[in-house]
């Protein structure tokens, strides 16, 4: 009885693995992006730029994109930058910070298919020169 136990429960675990292989996501396949442009965000004498860049997945709208300076002690959002209908490419200038000051950048969108929403969010620290 137990030799054929053992390779029924060897094809049973092979086929969990399988399945389990294949419901991993695709790298390749298209989905909604939401990430930093090269070098971004950047601090500079007194502010922080940043740059993100939204990529909707086809079937997709990204209707509105937030990016926020918070600071990194308090914890209180110092300034914002919204944009409707954003284009791919969001750039956002923040200034009057201060020197030496360390800040969190965050960048929120939300990708819109239908009634279906994907929202993405990301974020760095940087500090003020």
């Amino acid at each position: 009885m137990r030799a054929a136990v053992r390779p029924l429960l060897l094809l049973v675990v092979l086929c969990g693995l399988a399945a389990a292989a294949l419901s991993q996501p695709n790298p390749g396949a298209e989905a909604n992006y939401l990430g930093w442009g090269p070098n971004s965000p950047a601090a500079f004498p007194d502010g922080v730029s940043a740059t993100a860049i939204q990529k909707a997945a086809p079937g997709y709208t990204c209707p509105g994109m937030v990016i926020r300076v918070i600071d990194d002690t308090t914890g209180k959002t110092i300034d914002t930058f919204s944009v409707e209908n954003p284009k791919e490419t969001v750039n956002a200038m923040f200034t009057g910070l201060g020197s030496n000051r360390k800040v969190q950048v965050t960048a929120d969108a939300t990708f819109q298919s239908g009634g279906t929403f994907d929202p993405k969010h990301i974020e760095a620290v940087v500090t003020t020169p």
